[in-house]
């Protein structure tokens, strides 16, 4: 949160509950007790089914009939419009399909999920870019860094460094530059404390000559000479405070102001505390009350918490000193009631709230989808809950909503 006068950095806290996670409603499978001690991966499938690894041993569960694969899974992950698996047999790793179709050969000793169909390759000491949905391959390289979810690379090799596009094609026009951050594809550049910009897409270029700068779309904004200039034109405002947003927070009044650069709209309302934030939604204050914004549209909002906590992406705890517990804000929705000690996110559309002994798992809409004693879970991730149940083990689908 920034507040005027006490400028300080904002550390979200990630709040932890012990254990805790969440199901999908009308989607339960037993499994045998046996296997959990040694669980280490689990998910369910689209035909009702669940596959896990167990004790280095993969299965296919699905209406109690269990069949052994013949190589141990290791994570998942999606890509190409699938649940795709990466696979270990014997002492190399390769990528399977939902329907255990081989994607990538047993080539590698890892691989490493980078997004929009790329992957790490590594072999012993050297690295490969490998695109699964057409099977090039780039490399061998010392390091690979993804950016943007796997839009743009950064590739080293023998202690040199290049830029790669999303097909893989080389950004020359970075080479030897010292990138600060991208976005949208457009690289914002640093040079002796100076900035500058080069669009990957549309191949506009600004050079290293600025104190600060700032863009969205076809709007940039720069400091240069002590003097801001929003698409060439100067405008008078004293101060903005530096970001990777696009939308910025500026001095307005006796507080804060907004700009959305995105839209190039100068909101006119005054806060006296915003919290930054890179998804849609952020918190804001007046006189120490607090409520969430969409950060993308110019509205007037009342302020009803005395607090409220970033829980996940544009999810928020929010309470008030009265009650003393917190209700679940999503989206910028006010989804439960303040009767919750605190919440977790697990994925986008599936939470966990905490009262007393219990575990309740909540859907985006605040909507209860099942509510258990603390000690009755067993494991979780981000696809299932495991949970004992009258002496029996359960598994429930988490699947996050389309």
């Amino acid at each position: 949160m920034i507040k005027k006068k006490t400028l300080f950095l904002l550390v979200f806290i990630l709040i932890f509950c012990s254990g805790c996670n969440f199901s999908k409603k009308n989607e339960r499978f037993e499994i045998p007790k046996k296997y959990l001690n040694s669980l280490s991966f689990i998910t369910t499938t689209k035909d009702n089914g669940i596959i896990f690894t167990s004790n280095n041993k993969s299965y296919q569960l699905h209406k109690d009939k269990k069949k052994e694969l013949d190589f141990e899974i290791i994570d998942n992950f999606q890509d190409l419009n699938k649940n795709l698996f990466i696979v270990k047999k014997g002492k190399k790793v390769g990528i399977v399909d939902e329907t255990f179709n081989l994607l990538l050969a047993f080539n590698y000793d890892s691989i490493t999920n980078l997004g929009n169909s790329y992957i790490i390759g590594q072999e012993g000491r050297y690295k490969f870019l490998i695109n699964i949905k057409t099977y090039d391959l780039k490399g061998p390289f010392n390091n690979i860094l993804a950016f943007e979810n796997g839009k743009i690379f950064k590739v080293e090799m023998a202690g040199e460094s290049k830029y790669l596009n999303e097909k893989g094609q080389e950004i020359p026009e970075l080479n030897n530059k010292n990138i600060f951050f991208f976005r949208e594809g457009v690289a914002i550049t640093e040079k002796d404390n100076k900035f500058g910009l080069y669009d990957t897409i549309n191949l506009k270029y600004i050079p290293e000559e600025n104190q600060e700068i700032y863009f969205s779309g076809k709007n940039i904004l720069i400091k240069k000479f002590d003097k801001y200039l929003l698409n060439g034109k100067e405008i008078q405002i004293k101060k903005f405070y530096p970001t990777m947003n696009d939308v910025l927070i500026y001095d307005f009044k006796e507080g804060f102001g907004l700009f959305n650069l995105k839209d190039n709209i100068f909101y006119k309302e005054s806060y006296s505390e915003v919290a930054p934030n890179f998804d849609k939604f952020l918190i804001v204050g007046k006189n120490n009350k607090y409520n969430v914004m969409n950060k993308y549209i110019e509205q007037k909002i009342d302020y009803p918490y005395d607090y409220i906590i970033k829980i996940g992406k544009n999810s928020f705890a929010a309470g008030t000193d009265i009650i003393g517990l917190f209700a679940l804000i999503v989206n910028g929705k006010k989804v439960t009631e303040e009767k919750y000690q605190n919440f977790l996110e697990i994925n986008n559309s599936y939470f966990i709230g905490t009262t007393n002994n219990n575990y309740t798992i909540l859907d985006k809409e605040g909507k209860i989808i099942l509510d258990y004693p603390k000690d009755k879970l067993i494991y979780h991730n981000t696809d299932v809950i495991i949970v004992e149940i009258n002496d029996k083990v359960y598994v429930y689908s988490l699947k996050e909503e389309e």
